[in-house]
């Protein structure tokens, strides 16, 4: 009995904490949002808004030390009230609305219908969702802090290091329940708005909306994402989002010259790379991207405002690891040409070379999984949408507008990915488990 009586509070909890949200991202979403803005464009930017909402007074909490449910349910109110009393109502959707073609829900239901069974009913997994991602998760749980390191196996480098913006998204059902029982459910989420930003994306090249949420279901549905996202904790659906709503609001701000989309956008990259460390470069390339679009660079304030809300998602992370490992990016070493600014643990490192190689560094040392086993790897990983990433080519080279710039951001993507960690390991293991860190030139391809 007292099992029911604990489901029936963290349900009546989640339900509390979502209700909130929902009043301050009704009121938010409506004041940013224009009158004329369609269901697409509100589920977008209001899943948006309440990822980096969430994620944002989470960090908050977490550095003063006070990161406990009764605080977050005190502050989730205290916004609802003063959004209501201080924002106007949201307009409704426009007559005619959002014509969704039968082609999209002939792949989005069956998506959607398998991803909530995988989600809630697939057998856990003994893998980094239980070796890391909700370990340290439970720490913030437990400590009501972020400042302080969580635990780690023993001889596992750098796990308790990783940013934690994935931690503070599964703390979204871990808080209620006092457990990780739902920690797949975040991910579905992800994979909802990938979907919906990608379709905004392919709007902002000038194209339909619906072309680019079946090109999000596409990538959702590869064995990369979908096998490894969908009931686990892995974060890389956050990261992905991230960096996808990165360039689909970076396009906005400079198709309207409006700065709430370049500081949408700039929260949206500081998601990523607060998420992930992976994801660093690949969200380095976008910002990149969008200040070469937003022609920032002419305006100071404009650029400070977008670095800003970059930073303001992801540097307290390596702040933190700064000040209790000694080294932003633990474990890795950190290096200014030969000068060597942070050790990290490259002299347990250099044992390992062969293992945590990139695909660079196989290929200019000649050690690591052979060309040929690599390919057949990532197809089966990825299937036909890793031929998005060749075809980008003559996007980048033939395209005119930002579609041209988006091809180019998939070969700097992919250019990411071969200078990254393990993608040219020598185990085939390491390679089977590092092929998601393609999936941003893979989505924007």
């Amino acid at each position: 009995m007292s099992a029911w009586l604990s489901v029936l509070e963290g349900l009546a909890l989640e339900a509390l904490l979502l209700s909130l949200s929902l009043v301050i991202l009704t009121r938010v979403g409506g004041a940013l949002l224009p009158t004329s803005a369609d269901l697409i464009d509100r589920i977008g930017v209001c899943g948006l808004l309440a990822m980096v909402g969430w994620v944002g007074l989470l960090q908050v909490l977490g550095l003063l030390g006070v990161l406990w449910l009764p605080v977050v349910i005190g502050c989730l109110g205290a916004l609802a009230a003063a959004s209501a009393l201080f924002l106007p109502r949201p307009t409704s959707v426009r007559e005619g609305g959002v014509h969704i073609p039968a082609s999209l829900l002939a792949v989005a239901l069956p998506f959607t219908a398998l991803a909530i069974v995988f989600t809630f009913f697939a057998p856990p997994l003994l893998d980094d969702s239980i070796r890391y991602h909700i370990v340290n998760a439970a720490h913030i749980l437990d400590s009501g802090s972020i400042r302080t390191l969580p635990f780690s196996q023993p001889g596992d480098w750098g796990s308790a290091t990783y940013p934690g913006n994935g931690s503070l998204l599964l703390l979204l059902v871990m808080l209620p329940f006092h457990n990780a029982s739902l920690s797949g459910a975040p991910n579905l989420l992800c994979a909802g708005l990938t979907v919906v930003v990608m379709g905004m994306l392919l709007r902002e090249l000038g194209r339909d909306w619906s072309a680019g949420a079946i090109a999000g279901l596409v990538v959702v549905t590869t064995w990369a994402y979908f096998g490894w996202q969908m009931g686990s904790a892995y974060d890389d659906a956050l990261s992905l989002l991230g960096v996808t709503a990165g360039m689909t609001f970076g396009l906005r701000a400079g198709r309207t010259g409006e700065l709430r989309w370049l500081v949408l956008a700039g929260l949206s990259l500081g998601l990523a790379m607060g998420t992930k460390d992976v994801y660093l470069l690949p969200a380095a390339a976008v910002a990149v991207a969008v200040i070469w679009r937003c022609r920032a660079m002419a305006d100071p304030l404009r650029l400070a405002a977008f670095v800003l809300a970059v930073a303001g998602l992801s540097v307290a992370w390596y702040v933190r690891n700064w000040v209790d490992a000694g080294d932003p990016l633990f474990p890795a070493a950190v290096r200014l040409g030969p000068i060597v600014l942070f050790a990290g643990l490259s002299y347990v490192a250099s044992a390992s070379h062969a293992v945590d190689q990139s695909v660079i560094g196989a290929l200019l040392g000649g050690q690591g999984t052979p060309p040929g086993q690599w390919l057949s790897i990532a197809v089966a990983e990825l299937g036909i949408p890793l031929a998005a990433v060749v075809a980008s080519l003559p996007l980048a080279l033939f395209a005119r507008g930002p579609a041209r710039g988006v091809g180019w951001l998939a070969l700097g993507c992919a250019l990411t990915f071969l200078v990254t960690p393990f993608t040219g390991s020598s185990q085939s293991g390491q390679i089977v488990a590092a092929i998601r860190y393609l999936l941003p030139a893979v989505a924007f391809g």
